[in-house]
């Protein structure tokens, strides 16, 4: 049924159906805009996310963007789709996710879904940015790992510190020790041989369309 409603609204806005998943996505200057209808034990939830194929990962992040019953919370019953629900209200509730896509997600991942939307927007007082439902740490490393797929390292230095700060501050562990090392190495990098960034940030994103099996 999602198929059925969802699937030619995303293929006219050009995304495509991943072959394992019910996901919807498109690849733009490596960055994954994808809807995702996400199974839980009551049903299914579906959200709108992006994810820079520049930063490292080991799996689908769903940490730029939220769900759709979050972002239209005033009407949050119109997208949630439960297992006990009647045929009709699933039926319904699908269509609505779909009109949303149409009115509102499209445009904000014309907007959000490339290096420079990521730079422009994460950070900013505009609506679009509040739809990343994320804390400021995570926004900081996709702010930097993007102005550094675009060049500017400056700022990207910086964004990095305030990461490096934040995650610190708020997290512990084993992997917060090799995240802070791996990315005080990147940085030392950009320092002293800037020439060799571009290089580094295309074969991760190539990496990650193979572990996410992009095909796009």
């Amino acid at each position: 049924m999602i198929d059925e409603v969802v699937l030619p609204v995303c293929i006219n806005a050009q995304f495509i159906r991943h072959k394992k998943t019910f996901m919807y996505y498109r690849v733009t200057d490596n960055v994954l805009s994808f809807i995702l209808f996400d199974k839980k034990s009551f049903g299914f939830e579906g959200g709108i996310y992006i994810q820079p194929l520049y930063i490292p990962s080991e799996s689908l992040v769903l940490n730029l963007g939220n769900e759709v019953w979050c972002i239209a919370d005033r009407s949050a019953d119109n997208y949630r789709l439960y297992l006990d629900m009647e045929p009709d209200k699933i039926t319904k509730n699908i269509e609505s996710c779909a009109i949303f896509l149409k009115k509102t997600a499209f445009d904000w991942f014309d907007k959000v879904g490339s290096p420079k939307g990521i730079s422009d927007y994460i950070l900013s007082n505009a609506k679009e940015s509040s739809w990343f439902f994320t804390p400021d740490k995570w926004k900081n490393e996709a702010k930097a790992y993007s102005d550094l797929y675009l060049g500017k390292y400056e700022t990207s230095i910086k964004s990095f510190e305030r990461f490096i700060s934040e995650l610190a501050k708020d997290n512990v562990g084993s992997w917060v020790d090799e995240t802070i090392k791996n990315v005080k190495t990147l940085v030392a990098l950009v320092k002293t041989e800037p020439n060799k960034i571009n290089e580094m940030l295309l074969q991760t994103a190539n990496e990650m369309r193979k572990t996410l099996e992009i095909t796009a």
